[in-house]
């Protein structure tokens, strides 16, 4: 299930927090979470949806973010 971004950014890190206030790359952040969700190194995950969608995962930030989610779920 996939679920919404927050209405509020409070307590969300500051990295992904950036990825929701631009609204920019987000399908290519939230595809690459599913994959480090599902089991995939982030960095791998990473690369395998630039593979899918090239251009993918535009930003820093966003890298950033798929990285703080996989220590999210791993604590």
């Amino acid at each position: 299930m996939i679920r919404r971004p927050p209405r509020s950014t409070q307590g969300v890190s500051s990295a992904a927090s950036d990825v929701y206030k631009r609204q920019i790359g987000r399908t290519g952040t939230i595809l690459a979470c599913y994959f480090v969700q599902s089991g995939y190194e982030p960095q791998s995950a990473i690369d395998y949806v630039r593979q899918l969608r090239p251009g993918s995962i535009q930003t820093k930030s966003q890298e950033e973010a798929i990285h703080e989610f996989a220590k999210f779920i791993a604590s």
